[in-house]
């Protein structure tokens, strides 16, 4: 049995493991940067480019997917969730908030794949 059902899905793993990657080379080479980056201001900027980024990619996941009443009762409590913690959170945690967010939407994609190619091999 192979291990991924399609070039599609192998694609999206792919860039699941550059995301991991990134992610972890903030380890790394995220301190010379926060350095670089002082002024709250150009913090913030950034910050909030990012976060229109992960806004992009999730409503441009949720417009291929035409979400129902309950995916979007679901999406707005999430996006809720998300200002809450904007309030709560440094600056480490938000970068981490965007990090992880489009982990998830690359993850659930692959996994979505997955399942679709193995669904229309059954039918």
């Amino acid at each position: 049995m192979p291990l991924f059902t399609s070039k599609r899905e192998k694609y999206l793993w792919l860039w699941a493991l550059a995301v991991v990657m990134a992610i972890f080379s903030t380890l790394f080479i995220g301190r010379p940067f926060t350095k670089l980056f002082k002024s709250q201001d150009v913090q913030a900027a950034i910050f909030l480019l990012g976060m229109l980024l992960v806004g992009i990619a999730i409503v441009a996941h949720a417009l291929k997917t035409k979400p129902g009443k309950i995916e979007i009762a679901l999406l707005s409590g999430i996006i809720a969730v998300y200002i809450m913690w904007l309030l709560r959170l440094g600056l480490a945690e938000r970068n981490h908030l965007i990090e992880y967010s489009i982990l998830a939407i690359v993850i659930h994609k692959a996994l979505s794949e997955k399942l679709f190619t193995r669904w229309t091999e059954i039918s």
